[in-house]
């Protein structure tokens, strides 16, 4: 079961709070706003799932309650980690994996949402096969280009960088770091987009990151902030 809340931006008032799920392990890891004023949550269900866990698609109203829910599910674990909305397309693509990451490294479904449900459009996005980790964050750019990061798998502590184009077709791949590098988020920037996370060092520890990246994916340059 996983619990969220509806706040006031004005504010700062809770304006619902709701319980989703069942009574195994449920998780929501990302959420976005659609056209119409409602919400699309995307994480993780055990409750009433097909293998270990299935991916989670759920949309709720502006007062919290559930309009729709997917679940999509193998024999092993599936997630959806990250979720862009197309505002001009009316389209969700979540991102995340399958199958214990067992066939894909990263695994995504593109979605056309309805007055009661999610209309599959293409549930058979994947990149990487034994090197990249779990994905952490994605954004959509204006010309509707998706941009995927998380972290290597193979060589482990480096940073990826993804773009996918409107139906979801790798058009290149970037790798960043010469340490231990970790992705968190990606956010769009004037100049391309900014990318944060974490690098640690054996003498100095671990210490806050941002790089910026131009929209070709050429790192602009890095900082490091902490200790």
């Amino acid at each position: 079961m996983v619990f969220f809340q509806l706040i006031d931006n004005r504010s700062g008032q809770i304006i619902r709070s709701k319980n989703l799920g069942g009574d195994q392990d449920d998780e929501l890891r990302d959420v976005i706003q659609t056209n119409n004023g409602q919400f699309i949550l995307a994480g993780t269900t055990e409750s009433d799932s097909k293998g270990k866990k299935d991916a989670w698609l759920v949309c709720i109203d502006e007062y919290g309650e559930i309009v729709w829910e997917e679940r999509y599910g193998t024999e092993g674990e599936d997630a959806f980690e990250t979720v862009v909305y197309d505002r001009q397309q009316n389209l969700i693509t979540a991102f995340g994996y399958r199958n214990d990451q067992k066939t894909e490294d990263i695994w995504g479904i593109q979605v056309e949402p309805s007055a009661s449900q999610a209309n599959v459009l293409n549930d058979q996005l994947t990149y990487g096969r034994n090197e990249y980790d779990k994905v952490k964050a994605a954004v959509i750019n204006p010309s509707g280009k998706i941009l995927l990061t998380g972290n290597h798998s193979r060589p482990k502590g480096h940073i990826f960088l993804l773009q996918v184009n409107e139906a979801g077709t790798q058009e290149w791949a970037r790798t960043y770091g010469r340490g231990e590098e970790i992705a968190e988020d990606l956010q769009l920037s004037q100049a391309g987009y900014i990318l944060v996370g974490s690098t640690i060092d054996r003498r100095e520890g671990e210490n806050m990151l941002a790089m910026a990246i131009s929209p070709y994916g050429d790192q602009l340059w890095s900082e490091q902030f902490g200790s």
